[in-house]
């Protein structure tokens, strides 16, 4: 009876970790779930020890070695992604405890616990994150991944400096979006990595920096006055995050080139500057269409 609880037990760990991690993946709290699913591991494996003893405790790896081993099949092929994943350090978190963790009392192997998933949760993970986010958008770049619609560009209004429905204008030109967040590591990069090649467009082409919402606490002010971008009039805010929920765009950045009438013509995900010509390549070829 008590294995089938732990075992139970064990099994609870998946939609736990689900819930705290990957669900909000790209939530502004991310940091702060992962330093409470972390500390959650400490505490419960500190209380069924206490509880079940130390001879059931095997018995608590079977819910997360399967997720563990699920998770990896989600993962690019690279061993830092591999190793710094929440998920690696979830279940490190809980191999470490049940082996020098013998009961409530607070010594220093519970501090050095919390501070290394301290600096785990709120520097060390933002690193995996880039660096996961880099090489995701590196395959879907080179896959051609493209978005299908058939919604045109008019159909869709935004927030821009000086309007909260501003209807993009061709001005007899194509049009390219690119998607944007403050947080996004590579779009920073492809903003500061990129715009020289796109200004060498700047006579048959518009070209927008669409902000993507991550919380409805950041300012739009602060958004138009970014120190990243020489100017604010190019700009705009995806209201609602409802032109990126429409057309399906996932990842970030997103390059979109709509053609004079306001028609997607050609599409592609992501930036790094570990295949920077790749990337610049993947434009140049894009761009080449709105000449």
């Amino acid at each position: 009876m008590k294995i089938l609880k732990i075992i139970i037990i064990s099994l609870l760990y998946m939609p736990i970790w689900g819930l705290l991690i990957l669900k909000d993946e790209n939530s502004v709290y991310l940091e702060l779930n992962i330093f409470v699913c972390l500390v959650y591991n400490i505490c419960s494996v500190i209380l069924i020890k206490r509880v079940f003893g130390k001879r059931l405790l095997p018995f608590l790896f079977i819910g997360p070695v399967i997720y563990f081993i699920t998770t990896l099949f989600a993962l690019p092929t690279d061993f830092t992604i591999i190793c710094f994943s929440p998920i690696s350090i979830c279940l490190m978190t809980l191999i470490i405890t049940s082996i020098f963790i013998n009961n409530f009392k607070f010594d220093l192997t519970k501090l050095f616990l919390l501070i290394a998933i301290y600096m785990y949760s709120f520097s060390l993970q933002e690193i995996w994150f880039n660096r996961h986010s880099s090489i995701v958008n590196f395959v879907a770049a080179r896959e051609g991944k493209q978005i299908k619609t058939n919604k045109n560009l008019k159909d869709f209004s935004f927030q821009s400096k000086i309007s909260e429905n501003y209807l993009l204008k061709s001005d007899n030109k194509f049009t390219l979006i690119e998607t944007w967040n403050k947080s996004c590591g590579p779009c920073i990069h492809s903003i500061e990595d990129l715009k020289p090649i796109i200004n060498k467009y700047s006579q048959t082409l518009n070209h927008v920096y669409l902000y993507v919402w991550m919380s409805k606490k950041e300012s739009s002010t602060s958004i138009y006055n970014s120190t990243l971008l020489e100017r604010g009039d190019n700009i705009l805010i995806d209201n609602d995050n409802k032109f990126c929920t429409e057309l399906g765009l996932q990842e970030m950045p997103y390059f979109l080139l709509f053609d004079k009438n306001g028609v997607l013509v050609d599409s592609y995900a992501g930036y790094s500057r570990n295949h920077k010509e790749a990337f610049e390549s993947r434009l140049i070829s894009m761009l080449e269409l709105a000449i």
